[in-house]
């Protein structure tokens, strides 16, 4: 698609393209398609990844499960534990997450608003080139890294 200033001449950066508004239709066709695909695939890893969260951590909690979301997004709630910690110690082994301390994505201010205690809960997103093994790796971390905070910190809570 182009657009330009009204009265400014327009010229062609590639010559000979006879059909370029019915290649600009069919490409926009084919991009919903695959925004489509790749929406479904999103939302079947973030569900796989706090389905799995659960079974390993039978305490943690799935925050905003019961209202509309984005599907690359996930928010997890992990009580006894620190949040910041826990997020910490996830990047270190290049596992990002957002803790409700960081007013940068505003995760506290919306736990806030919705009435819930925000200490230790984490929100994750899921990039378009994420994997169900990528998936089942972070799982796996995630709960190592709880088991191992509350540990150090089963005396705090």
């Amino acid at each position: 698609a182009l657009f330009a200033k009204k009265g400014r001449p327009l010229i062609p950066y590639i010559l000979g393209a006879d059909n370029s508004s019915a290649d600009l239709s069919e490409e926009a066709r084919l991009s919903l398609i695959a925004l489509d695909t790749f929406g479904l695939e999103t939302v079947r890893l973030r569900d796989l990844f706090e389905t799995e969260i659960q079974k390993k951590i039978p305490d943690s909690k799935i925050l905003f499960k019961e209202v509309p979301r984005l599907p690359n997004t996930s928010v997890i709630d992990f009580p006894r534990v620190h949040g910041e910690a826990l997020s910490f110690f996830l990047e270190r082994k290049g596992l990002f997450a957002n803790s409700s301390g960081s007013y940068s994505q505003h995760l506290h201010s919306i736990l806030g608003s919705s009435n819930i205690e925000g200490e230790s809960a984490l929100s994750f997103s899921l990039a378009r080139t994420t994997t169900q093994e990528e998936i089942l790796q972070a799982v796996d971390l995630i709960q190592k890294k709880v088991a191992e905070l509350r540990l150090l910190t089963e005396d705090l809570f």
